[in-house]
C-alpha cells in the first residue's frame, strides 16, 4: 500500500509579526540567548505568533549579563578539567 506523500519544493515562513532588530556589531550570539531565555519561560504555546519578543535594542547591562554568565560557565564547566563538561584534548 502506498502513502500519499506531498514534496514541497520551496521553505514557507511567517513573517509577519515583527522581529527584534540588533545594533550592528558582534552581539548576535547574546541576542540569540536572550531569545532563548524569553522562549524557555513560554513553554505552552501552540503557535509561533503567539511568541511576543521584544523589537527594541537589548539593554546593554542585559547582554553584559548574559557575557558574565557564559565566561563563567566556560570557565567552570568546560576549560577547568574538574568541570562537568570538559573535554581533555588528546594528541594535541
Amino acid at each position: 500500500m502506498m502513502s500519499n506523500v506531498v514534496m514541497r519544493t520551496e521553505k514557507q515562513a511567517n513573517v509577519d509579526y515583527l522581529c527584534h532588530q540588533q545594533p550592528p556589531g558582534n552581539s548576535c550570539g547574546f541576542y540569540t540567548i536572550h531569545h532563548l531565555r524569553i522562549v524557555m519561560k513560554k513553554t505552552n504555546l501552540e503557535k509561533s505568533e503567539d511568541l511576543d519578543l521584544p523589537t527594541n535594542h537589548v539593554d546593554q547591562s542585559v547582554l553584559s549579563s548574559i557575557r558574565t554568565e557564559l565566561a563563567a560557565f566556560l570557565l567552570t564547566q568546560v576549560i577547568d578539567e574538574k568541570g562537568e563538561f570538559h573535554y581533555p584534548r588528546r594528541g594535541c
